[in-house]
């Protein structure tokens, strides 16, 4: 449900979550890198393009508002609204996670953060870019191939860029890549947007399909991995129960779960065993679980 509120400055939307949400927590945790904080009227708001369009939002005490455009179409409305997961009932992983102390310390600690549903190609090429990487690092990298390779629209704030398409990275090149940084990177994000444009691949037709498929599609690409491959299932193709094991999660599951069994399970069996372990909300969980150990250092 969305409500919405006139103010002297234009109309303002506020979406109704069905489980409180934490905007910075959920926008900032690792799943995406594309959003900029941005100080709008004494209040932190965050700025992504989604569709093509610019979209602002700010939380404002429990309620998360959509501040740009000021006078959103339906279809605005749904981009923004489908992207931040707003329908996800948190209370029901809540649930499944009461007899476990550390994930109810994670879970009370950024109670409201939730996963996105992003684009899956501009997913994709985010976590290929992760690849022995930082934050930091891949939110420039991403910001030169935005600047070097999108395309230049106009709103009332003026211009921006919108995430390069496969097609324009093939036509500036993987030279280009590799001349904003991109190093090994530059060549698998390359040649995956050849084989994505050769076999006419759309990315979010994955999300009809089962975890298993999207898995072996997804590895198919230059440059992904298991990790990569689970992220971009869980933060784009509704894998709810992908499970990215990297460094965080490898010491958090062995710190907290395996105990003295830390050498009896392999890195490379992690995945599964946990999947399994914590279930069909095991994605959500590995998003606490990483977002909380990832700041306890």
């Amino acid at each position: 449900m969305i409500w919405a509120v006139l103010l002297l400055n234009g109309l303002i939307m506020i979406l109704n979550s069905k489980s409180k949400y934490d905007l910075e927590s959920t926008l900032y945790s690792g799943q995406s890198f594309l959003w900029d904080p941005i100080q709008d009227e004494n209040l932190k708001t965050h700025e992504v393009i989604l569709n093509k369009t610019r979209y602002r939002a700010r939380q404002i005490y429990d309620q998360v508002e959509m501040v740009y455009p000021l006078h959103p179409n339906e279809t605005q409305i749904k981009v923004l609204e489908n992207y931040l997961r707003v329908d996800d009932d948190l209370s029901e992983i809540y649930k499944s996670i009461q007899s476990d102390n550390y994930l109810l310390s994670a879970f009370n600690k950024f109670e409201g953060l939730h996963l996105l549903r992003q684009d899956p190609w501009e997913c994709l090429v985010t976590f290929i870019c992760s690849s022995n990487n930082n934050m930091k690092r891949i939110k420039l990298m991403l910001r030169k191939l935005i600047n070097s390779s999108g395309n230049t629209l106009n709103d009332s704030f003026g211009e921006y860029k919108t995430f390069p398409t496969p097609s324009q990275i093939i036509d500036a090149g993987e030279d280009n890549l590799r001349s904003m940084g991109f190093g090994y990177r530059a060549k698998y994000i390359f040649e995956t947007s050849k084989i994505i444009l050769k076999d006419n691949i759309d990315l979010k037709k994955l999300r009809s399909q089962n975890y298993y498929d999207n898995l072996n599609q997804l590895t198919m690409f230059p440059g992904v991995g298991d990790k990569v491959a689970n992220c971009v299932m869980l933060f784009s193709l509704d894998n709810l129960n992908a499970f990215p094991v990297d460094v965080w999660i490898n010491r958090v599951l062995r710190e907290t779960y395996l105990n003295d069994n830390v050498n009896k399970i392999h890195d490379s069996k992690l995945r599964s065993h946990f999947q399994d372990y914590f279930g069909e909300n095991s994605g959500y969980i590995n998003h606490y679980l990483f977002h909380s150990r990832r700041n306890d250092d």
